[in-house]
């Protein structure tokens, strides 16, 4: 059935293609599949939204700078916010609570955006139009490799504490003590 999506070919055959290409684990390519699915809901959801804020948009002619500026605000927030969380950072046990997370935010990135876009399209002249499509594709395509990319080192925070304490308990036992300056 996702093969007939045009939003999980989009992602699969185009935004994501170099993922699906490369040799990951089973693992990693688990993720990548939820990952995408996740990253595809939340296109449908920003569609199913375009439509009523196309329409709102438009009623509000005239009042696009008030529009653009709250617009402004919630990119900067839920764009930021987004982009803080890692997933480098979150242990493994916990990965299905940071793809919800992930998702909300996103979803609420992707969506401001494109009422910010929608904005824009009513406050520029069509020939600027394909330069806001270029920078919103390039936004969304590029947070949605990075959402990918950044997943696949669930866990790294934990195995990097993990490997560091192990680490220390070495050094401590042998004499070691990283800590000093060497006089040489």
């Amino acid at each position: 059935m996702k093969y007939l999506d045009p939003f999980y070919l989009l992602l699969r055959f185009v935004v994501l293609r170099r993922l699906y290409k490369a040799n990951l684990s089973p693992a990693q390519f688990a993720f990548l599949e939820d990952n995408t699915g996740k990253q595809r809901l939340s296109l449908w959801v920003t569609l199913i939204v375009s439509v009523p804020l196309y329409f709102g948009v438009v009623q509000s002619e005239g009042n696009q700078d008030r529009l653009l500026m709250g617009m402004i605000g919630f990119v900067a927030v839920t764009g930021s916010g987004w982009y803080v969380l890692s997933f480098g950072g979150i242990p493994a046990k916990l990965l299905d609570a940071a793809m919800e997370i992930t998702f909300y935010m996103w979803t609420s990135f992707v969506c401001a955006l494109t009422a910010t876009l929608l904005v824009l399209i009513t406050m520029f002249p069509p020939l600027c139009w394909p330069a806001l499509f270029i920078i919103y594709l390039g936004a969304i395509f590029s947070g949605m490799q990075y959402d990918t990319t950044d997943g696949m080192k669930i866990g790294l925070d934990e195995t990097l504490q993990r490997h560091s304490r192990a680490a220390l308990q070495y050094y401590k036992r042998e004499g070691i003590h990283p800590d000093e300056e060497r006089n040489e």
